[in-house]
Formats: structure tokens, sequence, C-alpha cells
């Protein structure tokens, strides 16, 4: 963009002011944490083509790391219409976590059936699985390793598990 901007003719100067204060966009493969050559990021990509444009960058940024993602699902209505896409893109991952659907102010959940176990049951990897919260943080210790990068992906709050991600990748020796 910069490069952009000075071939039309910007002065240089006033381009590094104007974008002085930029800084980059929350949630969007945003890099929460790097330690041991393990990287937490997080992303806000809560439908399947985001899911899987996200993990097409890592595996461009990090062909050789191995990934983890611990998703939640936001909305019933999406979770059940979109199944087989999710499951899909989730499987592009080495190992998948969903954690239970983050519910919608603007959706009944007793009027849907639908459960994060669905999406684990229509994959056919078998690298995706279902977990709670409270289980997330011991499947993760026991598959964790040095070097991969990890992601919280979802427009709920598994953003929230940030900080537990955080002493995990620190006791990696």
């Amino acid at each position: 963009m910069i490069l952009a901007l000075i071939h039309l003719g910007f002065n240089a100067d006033k381009i590094r002011l104007a974008i002085q204060d930029f800084s980059q966009v929350k949630r969007r493969f945003e890099l929460v944490y790097k330690q041991n050559e393990t990287y937490l990021y997080d992303d806000y990509g809560h439908h399947p083509h985001e899911i899987e444009a996200t993990i097409a960058a890592v595996r461009l940024r990090f062909p050789h790391k191995r990934l983890i993602i611990i998703f939640q699902p936001h909305t019933f209505s999406r979770t059940k219409s979109l199944l087989k896409e999710f499951a899909q893109a989730l499987s592009q991952a080495n190992q998948s976590f969903v954690l239970p659907i983050f519910a919608s102010a603007r959706e009944d959940s007793s009027k849907f059936s639908v459960t994060s176990q669905n999406i684990v049951n229509v994959n056919t990897k078998g690298n995706i699985e279902c977990i709670d919260r409270s289980q997330s943080i011991n499947r993760l210790r026991s598959l964790i390793k040095k070097g991969d990068v990890i992601f919280t992906m979802g427009a709920g709050d598994v953003y929230k598990l940030k900080d537990d991600i955080i002493n995990l990748i620190d006791e990696i020796k």
C-alpha cells in the first residue's frame, strides 16, 4: 500500500505520519504469544470459508509446523446448516478441538438439536474432537509440542483460553 501511494505521488513522510498509529486488526490472525518456537494466534473466523482461508495462510507461513485449532462454533443455525463444511475446514488442521456452540442472543437454543459433536460425527479423517472448555487445556497439554502453531478460533469467547494456553506453551522444554 505504501509503495502504491508513493507511486501515485504521495509524500513518504506524510504517509508515515498518517499510518503511525495504525495497529493490527484484532482477532484476525492475531499473534497472541510466541515462546519456545511455539505460537498462539487468535482468529475471529466463524464460517467454514474463513477457517479454510486462515488454515491456508498458516500453511504458507508455517509449512512444516503442526497446526492445532480450538474452535468454538457460533450460532446453532449456522452450525446445523454448515456441518459438513465445518468438518471439512477443520479437518485441514493437524488437530482440531470443537468447543460447545456459543449461542446467539437471537436464537432459542431449545429449538435446535445440533451440538458440536455433530461436526465431529461427519468428519472422516478422525482429527476433530469435541471437548468442553474444562477439558480443552488438559487435552491440549497432552498434545502440544515445541514448534506447534495453536489457534483459538470463533466468534464466541474462545479467546479467553489464552492465559491457560500461554502457561502450557511456557511449560514446553
